[in-house]
C-alpha cells in the first residue's frame, strides 16, 4: 500500500514520538530479523524495549492492552463530558 506508513497506527506512533522503522519486505504480522535489530538498538542505547508485534496477537498482554486502551479513552471522554 503506497500510503499505509502515513495513516493509522503508524502515523499516530510517529505523532506520539515513536521510533518507527519500516521493513523493506513490507507489512504483515510476521516477526522479521529487523525486529531483533530494533530491540538490540534500544538495548545498546540504554533502553529497555517493550516489543509489541503488529496486531498484538503474538504478545500475551496484547488483548488486555486493547482493553486498557478502551478504558482509558472512556475515562478521558467522561472527564471531558463527551458522551
Amino acid at each position: 500500500d503506497a500510503v499505509y506508513d502515513r495513516v493509522g497506527n503508524i502515523e499516530l506512533s510517529r505523532i506520539l514520538g515513536a521510533d518507527v522503522r519500516l521493513d523493506p519486505a513490507g507489512f504483515d504480522i510476521a516477526i522479521r530479523p529487523s525486529w531483533g535489530q530494533a530491540l538490540e538498538d534500544v538495548r545498546k542505547s540504554g533502553g529497555k524495549p517493550f516489543p509489541i508485534p503488529a496486531g498484538c496477537s503474538e504478545h500475551p498482554l496484547g488483548g488486555p492492552g486493547f482493553v486498557g486502551f478502551a478504558e482509558e479513552v472512556r475515562e478521558q471522554e467522561a472527564q471531558l463530558g463527551i458522551r
